[in-house]
């Protein structure tokens, strides 16, 4: 498991969604900001056409960011989409999320996961 991204500072976020392979692709986030009991903030950062885009938050060190991402394509095949976390326009610290799988028989994928914002050192 990949090292938890870690905050330049508390404030905007902004994760930035790129798909490296040719498919359909749509993604979900959430935030579970500290002390939160249930993920809340829902927001679509890839609708299926496939085109760069982004999101942004307004974070604090401790909070969590869940995705679910739904690929679409050519039955077998391999895909690649990364998440890019950054601030002032810059990836942050362990910010670069790399998604990779393969497509099932019916060219299809679902992967959820998370990660855990660090307060910078």
């Amino acid at each position: 498991m990949a090292a938890d991204p870690i905050l330049a500072n508390d404030g905007a976020l902004t994760v930035a969604l790129h798909v490296s392979t040719v498919n359909a692709v749509y993604c979900l986030l959430w935030t579970l900001p500290p002390g939160a009991s249930a993920w809340q903030d829902e927001r679509e950062v890839a609708n299926g056409d496939g085109l760069p885009t982004h999101v942004q938050y307004d974070v604090v060190g401790d909070t969590s960011i869940g995705w679910r991402l739904a690929v679409g394509g050519l039955a077998n095949s391999t895909y690649g989409v990364a998440l890019n976390l950054l601030q002032s326009n810059t990836e942050i610290v362990n910010g670069h999320i790399t998604l990779t799988g393969t497509l099932d028989a019916s060219g299809q994928d679902t992967r959820t996961g998370s990660v855990h914002l660090q307060s910078a050192p």
